[in-house]
């Protein structure tokens, strides 16, 4: 088993060395492989903006630039992923300069994975992407690396040249801030069904 992997690892180095050559088929090959994982990672981390489709097409282009530092120390996947994920943030922050935030849409299941089954045997009050637009985007971008593409927090450090303890305290706080706000919300609606009898 470790040798197929070991195979499967050289075979991808060869692949990305003939993609820093320069080979189209090569390019293409890489382009399939990664352009779904890409555009996904995309979409989690800026939501329904109209800058996610450019924004993976930069991490495309990004991973394919980079592929001659390639050394298969990790999976492709892994390795294009960590590109992409600095890329649009990049994208990311050029956007929050026009709009001050991160409209971060995560799907219903994110945030049943983060918060538990409990927290959801309701409807919520608001649509997911309202909460998460309460945080400060910068917790908001912390809570999706962490739970929506499952980045630990010494990798989110790395990726976004933040110190790790900062990193922590940005993940615990939109935690008990997303808790805070969907708490509050349910226990109005309690009360005002309650009020209605």
């Amino acid at each position: 088993m470790v040798a197929t992997s070991h195979t499967e690892f050289q075979r991808d180095v060869h692949l990305m060395q003939m993609v820093a050559a320069g080979d189209d088929r090569a390019r293409r090959v890489l382009a399939m492989r990664v352009m779904r994982p890409t555009r996904r990672i995309a979409h989690v981390l800026l939501g329904s903006s109209p800058d996610v489709d450019d924004a993976a097409q930069v991490a495309l282009i990004e991973i394919l630039r980079a592929a001659g530092s390639y050394r298969g120390e990790s999976s492709l996947e892994r390795w294009s992923q960590r590109i992409a994920v600095r890329a649009v943030l990049r994208s990311g922050q050029v956007q929050r300069r026009r709009s001050q935030r991160i409209d971060a849409a995560v799907e219903p299941e994110t945030l049943r994975a983060v918060f538990g089954e409990s927290m959801f045997s309701e409807q919520l009050a608001r649509p997911l992407p309202e909460y998460l637009a309460m945080l400060d985007p910068r917790r908001c971008r912390a809570l999706v690396l962490r739970h929506a593409l499952g980045y630990s927090a010494a990798e989110i450090a790395e990726l976004t040249e933040t110190p790790l303890s900062t990193v922590k305290h940005q993940i615990s706080r939109a935690l008990q801030q997303l808790r805070k706000a969907i708490g509050r919300d349910t226990l109005v609606g309690r009360k005002s069904r309650g009020g209605e009898r």
